[in-house]
């Protein structure tokens, strides 16, 4: 699923996008594989308050609460 700015009523620039996968990967030497969520994040003409936040880590914490909420929904919602 991907998401893009398309407004300048964000903190990121409009065609900013996030998009989320879920990926299956084979556990090395094994024939089990586990369900994995990528985020992928595209912050073009990103203000600096924003680069600056990516390069320190910051965003780090805001997209692990993200994979906590998506985690919360999916064990709550998934099996419906």
């Amino acid at each position: 699923m991907k998401f893009t700015v398309v407004s300048n009523d964000y903190f990121d620039a409009p065609e900013c996008t996030i998009e989320f996968r879920i990926v299956r990967r084979t556990v090395e030497g094994t024939s089990d594989s586990n369900l994995f969520l990528e985020q992928i994040a595209h912050a073009r003409r990103a203000s600096a308050v924003v680069k600056a936040g990516i390069d320190v880590g910051t965003a780090r914490i805001i997209w692990a609460q993200q994979e906590l909420n998506l985690r919360k929904t999916i064990l709550r919602y998934g099996n419906k």
